[in-house]
């Protein structure tokens, strides 16, 4: 009679069926790391790949202990371990108990194989990198336009200085056709023109993930390129054929965000900075003017010089309505530098938004609330408006 079963019971059979298995309990097994991360806690997390299918592994921290070199993506090694169920998700895995290597993987060869060759071209050579012009008013992105890559862009660059320009050049990032699809968005962004500078990157993944990257395609496209170009590919701890063929390396592409973008907040402090030097140095010009007028006119006193010292009190009256009219020059400008700043911050006040009638909804936890879904009926809502707040009760209807 067929048995009716609990998921939970249908996990434990198998995890029994495989670890019980004696091949399965003792077992040694080749193949290429990929997607290599070391957690906090020491484990070791990848996994082993070859041409046909890839299996999940873990090496808890008591045996890293017998590792003679520090694994890492591309490599090519042996592990020995046993299969194990982790029954409250029914995935298996590999737990390994030792690993060594067995030379290095196909993608790690042609990673190295083509950033010697490139290397050799002079294509990595610090001389022949361009740099960051001193002011950046439009920004040339090439990424996917549904990665998490162009958000943490748009992010960073309209938090730090609205006034800059973004402009995406779409395209795929991963598998068939990304490597030609990046170099030919950076073609079109060098031909377009009006640009200062090129962020081209994505998030992070495994080296798979990352390999478009690697292409030659890419890096003769990044390399002929008459556009200063930033290399934003992954984590900080990925590195790819881009990265060394690029003007610049961000670690993530939110710290390319920061490189073309002027803090609004840094720039108003140093024009005050500015602003500050300048009436001290005027300040002490004037006092100094003013020092030597009085003892040339002590000097002169003696011998009544009349007309000489008019003619310097005449000079002297001339110098301060130039210093006069200098310091509200100065005065002028920063104060319309400044109005500038403050209409720019207005745009991102909230209240600005509220005022136009728009209203925030907070759930009693102070939670926003961006989908309707979300709210059960009952629930009790905040509203923020531009005047005040007010507690509502959700119904049914």
């Amino acid at each position: 009679m067929e048995r009716n079963l609990s998921v939970t019971q249908v996990n434990h059979y198998i995890s029994t069926l495989l670890e019980t298995n004696s091949v399965l309990k003792r077992m040694t097994v080749t193949g290429e790391i990929s997607n290599f991360k070391r957690q906090g806690s020491g484990h070791l997390y990848f996994y082993l790949k070859d041409a046909g299918s890839r299996i999940s592994c873990v090496l808890f921290k008591g045996n890293t202990r017998g590792l003679t070199f520090l694994p890492e993506d591309g490599m090519k090694v042996v592990v020995r371990g046993n299969i194990s169920v982790y029954e409250p998700s029914g995935q298996y895995q590999l737990l390994v108990r030792t690993m060594e290597t067995d030379g290095q993987g196909d993608l790690f060869q042609q990673f190295e194989a083509l950033k010697e060759r490139l290397a050799k071209k002079g294509w990595f050579d610090p001389e022949k990198k361009l740099g960051l012009p001193e002011v950046i008013k439009r920004v040339g992105v090439v990424t996917s336009p549904s990665g998490a890559a162009i958000h943490d862009i748009i992010s960073v660059i309209t938090r730090r200085d609205p006034g800059v320009e973004i402009l995406l050049c779409p395209t795929v990032v991963q598998g068939d056709g990304a490597a030609l699809s990046i170099a030919s968005a950076i073609d079109r962004l060098c031909d377009l023109g009006n640009i200062d500078v090129i962020i081209v990157g994505r998030g992070g993944g495994s080296i798979e993930d990352l390999w478009a990257f690697n292409e030659e395609s890419v890096a003769e496209a990044i390399h002929f390129a008459d556009i200063p170009i930033i290399s934003a590919v992954g984590h900080e701890t990925d590195f790819t054929i881009a990265d060394f063929v690029a003007d610049f390396r961000a670690p993530t592409p939110s710290v390319a965000g920061e490189m073309v973008s002027q803090d609004i907040r840094e720039r108003y402090q140093m024009l005050a900075a500015y602003y500050l030097r300048l009436t001290e140095a005027m300040t002490v010009s004037l006092k100094s003017r003013r020092q030597w007028m009085e003892a040339l006119s002590y000097r002169m006193a003696a011998k009544n010089p009349g007309i000489v010292l008019e003619k310097e009190r005449l000079n002297l009256a001339y110098l301060e309505r130039r210093l006069i009219s200098g310091i509200h020059s100065v005065l002028q400008e920063q104060h319309l530098l400044l109005s500038g700043f403050r209409e720019r911050m207005s745009v991102l006040d909230i209240r600005g938004t509220l005022e136009r009638g728009f209203v925030i909804v907070r759930d009693t936890k102070g939670q926003l609330v961006r989908i309707p879904g979300d709210i059960e009926p009952g629930s009790r809502l905040k509203l923020t408006f531009a005047k005040g707040d007010l507690t509502v009760i959700v119904s049914e209807d």
